[in-house]
């Protein structure tokens, strides 16, 4: 995940990382996580990148 813009929070498994323009956020595989923008009138922009899984995995 890169911001391209604003500030927001992600939040992996119980931690919470604050991000700003600039910075990247690598996400593991399977933990739950989600991203929030919690300034008022603070539009921002992010850019995700998904990798796939190699097709020999069993998809659970």
């Amino acid at each position: 995940m890169y911001i391209v813009s604003g500030e927001f929070i992600v939040h992996i498994e119980g931690k919470d990382i604050p991000v700003t323009t600039g910075d990247t956020v690598f996400i593991p595989k399977r933990p739950l996580h989600t991203i929030t923008n919690p300034i008022e009138n603070n539009p921002g922009t992010v850019m995700v990148v998904v990798q796939p899984a190699p097709q020999n995995e069993q998809r659970v």
